[in-house]
């Protein structure tokens, strides 16, 4: 090998590749602006966390008391409207079975009035002896008007010819039977 002419030769330290420094590392501080200002953000955020959950708890509440007030409200209106109902068709019922009476009695007074006629024409006809002054008849076993459930009645009738002092009335008896629903017979005696 040849040398180079120069004896200027230098020798150059060799570049060595060192370690990373693994000596004690400098530490960072955290200023205390910073630390105080994070736990006032978490206290904030857990704060502000807390009063949403409540608000939704409150509102939950509220909403579920609120649908139950209007679930009894419902409950109160139908049961009234029930009840309204039940009162209107009893009204109904109870006005049709008075005026049901009322026809009855009305039938009753028919009768009474055919009688009388009947026997004024057999006073006329010799028959009776008169004056017929006037005609009433009473109901025999249950057969009363007010009896709704009776299809028929059977009555006992009188033909007043005379009037006692006592306020008792004697007369001819006659015996009827009445069809609610058709017309009334009669005949003379018992």
């Amino acid at each position: 090998m040849q040398r180079p002419e120069s004896n200027n030769w230098q020798l150059l330290p060799a570049v060595s590749r060192a370690a990373p420094y693994s000596g004690p590392q400098p530490r960072r501080k955290i200023s205390k602006r910073i630390a105080i200002g994070v736990v006032a953000a978490l206290v904030v955020i857990g704060s502000v966390t807390g009063l949403a959950l409540k608000v939704s708890h409150d509102n939950q509440v509220t909403a579920q008391r609120v649908a139950a007030a209007q679930a009894q409200k419902l409950a109160t209106d139908a049961a009234k409207a029930k009840a309204d109902a039940d009162a209107t068709t009893a009204a109904a019922k109870q006005a049709a079975d008075d005026q049901t009476r009322a026809d009855r009695k009305a039938q009753v007074s028919e009768l009474e009035a055919s009688i009388l006629k009947d026997a004024k024409e057999r006073v006329k006809s010799q028959t009776l002896t008169g004056p017929i002054l006037s005609a009433s008849c009473t109901p025999l076993g249950g057969g009363s008007a007010d009896d709704l459930t009776a299809l028929t009645g059977t009555f006992e009738c009188i033909a007043v010819n005379k009037t006692n002092a006592d306020g008792t009335s004697s007369g001819y008896r006659f015996s009827a039977t009445i069809n609610w629903n058709k017309d009334y017979t009669w005949h003379l005696g018992s």
